[in-house]
């Protein structure tokens, strides 16, 4: 054969052979951890992984830099615990699916604290008449879709 058609051939093969995917069958659960009241990151979480897919459980330990990172994980339902003493442990569910990542950033309020609110300084309420008037189109809309019935006295069914 000629080496021009015989390239021909091989830049033919080449293109119709299906591509080679770097997916490995395995998924990924990464993220970063932070703290409540200031919003920056935690060093020193334990967090740590549990699945029936897995054989045992894995534990890792948050950097400075707050990140997590569990490669390599078969398709499953997992539990994450996030550890850290001050600070209350936080449980966190996931589906894991075939070569997919998913990125979970946890949040840890301090031990004793139910709920963590951050009020902006400088904010304002919106007085009730300035506030957007698309409920009342969205009303008058349904009301002419389906006349409302108004009840004006109460009347005893006939016996």
């Amino acid at each position: 054969m000629m080496p021009s058609l015989r390239n021909a051939l091989l830049c033919v093969l080449f293109l119709l052979a299906p591509s080679a995917r770097a997916d490995d069958g395995f998924g990924i659960i990464m993220g970063t951890v932070l703290y409540a009241q200031d919003e920056g990151t935690l060093s020193d979480v334990v967090v740590t992984i549990t699945s029936p897919a897995l054989m045992g459980e894995r534990t890792t330990v948050t950097g400075d830099d707050g990140l997590y990172w569990f490669p390599q994980l078969p398709p499953g339902s997992y539990i994450l615990r996030f550890e850290r003493e001050e600070l209350q442990p936080s449980v966190q569910y996931v589906v894991v699916r075939l070569n997919q990542t998913y990125r979970m950033n946890v949040v840890l309020l301090p031990d004793g604290v139910s709920e963590c609110f951050i009020i902006p300084a400088g904010s304002t309420s919106v007085p009730w008449g300035a506030r957007p008037s698309s409920i009342n189109r969205r009303t008058d809309r349904l009301e002419a879709v389906a006349p409302v019935r108004r009840v004006e006295s109460r009347q005893e069914a006939p016996r």
